[in-house]
């Protein structure tokens, strides 16, 4: 009797710490002392491409859409592939096989990628500033600015300029000779604090 009450204690217990591992995580208005788990950001082009970033402690991933083909770049610590799959006129579809394209720096390639996401780290004012300033060290200017109601850090190259989410870090718009090139349709963070999952998301509609 005993030990029936005693695996039965277990059983419950396992189902709560499943339960608490499967809870949703909870939509983040500020992520402001969060760790990053991952990050998807998703980029428009004004020639009609599109391009998804993802990184996570494990992978990086870019899949470049447009109206001829798919371009999946995929890159962990030890391998890095690339395979395409074109688009003919009458929207058919072929998939070459995929490529190992890894080299030496690879890894420390994977790892810088990994930082400039933050993944790992709390989102903190001034691991972003720091980050920010590192590209900014060539500009001729660099202010806070304000793009589509967020707060935001501009950096001027001359003929080129960049905007920066001052939260988070990812790249707003690019433009060039003052025509934008590209801007962020949907960036989507996976956060975490103690036990706590967590959403955070940039969106911009068209």
């Amino acid at each position: 009797m005993i030990k029936t009450k005693t695996l039965i204690c277990i059983i419950v217990f396992l189902l709560l710490i499943a339960s608490a591992c499967q809870r949703k995580a909870i939509l983040v208005s500020d992520p402001t002392g969060w760790k990053v788990v991952s990050r998807k950001i998703e980029y428009r082009y004004t020639d009609g491409r599109i391009r998804t970033y993802y990184v996570d402690e494990h992978r990086w991933e870019l899949v470049s859409e447009s109206s001829e083909q798919i371009r999946i770049l995929r890159q962990t610590r030890d391998t890095y592939t690339v395979q395409v799959t074109w688009i003919d006129s009458q929207g058919s579809r072929r998939v070459d096989p995929e490529i190992n394209i890894w080299h030496p720096n690879s890894p420390q390639q994977f790892l810088n990628r990994q930082k400039e996401a933050f993944i790992g780290e709390e989102i903190t004012s001034s691991p972003i500033e720091d980050f920010i300033k590192s590209r900014a060290q060539r500009a001729q200017t660099s202010h806070r600015a304000n793009y589509r109601g967020r707060s935001a850090i501009l950096i001027d190259y001359g003929n080129s300029k960049q905007y920066y989410d001052a939260t988070t870090g990812v790249l707003l718009a690019e433009y060039r000779m003052n025509r934008q090139i590209l801007s962020l349709h949907k960036g989507h963070l996976e956060l975490r604090k103690g036990n706590q999952r967590g959403v955070y998301e940039i969106v911009f509609t068209e």
